[in-house]
């Protein structure tokens, strides 16, 4: 069983993206995302520091481009389709989703996230 994304946010598109995003496991499982993950995470630090000006954290189908003021999620190959969310947001979505996938597997889990 994979973990899955979903949102129900009514007239936000780009939240299939995110969730894609997120749910993009590289093909290896979900257990092989966890590093993945934190990796994302230390580039959200690295910007938010000041360390970089520009970070880009990306898997097999999306990417990010963060900067202080935003991230910006597209897909690798089209760039015309984004949704774009603060850094703050994106740094949520990922913690939270790392916590999610990190904790046992149980039929009933289910967590709620606000951005």
């Amino acid at each position: 069983m994979e973990p899955t994304c979903s949102c129900d946010a009514p007239g936000k598109a780009h939240s299939d993206l995110i969730c894609t995003l997120l749910e993009d496991d590289g093909g290896g499982g979900y257990t092989f995302t966890f590093d993945h993950v934190r990796e994302g995470l230390k580039t959200i630090s690295r910007v938010k520091s000041g360390e970089i000006a520009v970070g880009y954290w990306s898997r097999e189908a999306l990417g990010a481009d963060m900067t202080r003021n935003e991230v910006r999620i597209s897909f690798v190959w089209d760039e015309s389709t984004c949704a774009t969310l603060t850094l703050e947001q994106f740094e949520i979505a990922l913690t939270s989703w790392l916590d999610f996938i990190e904790t046992p597997v149980r039929m009933d889990a289910h967590r709620e996230v606000l951005l």
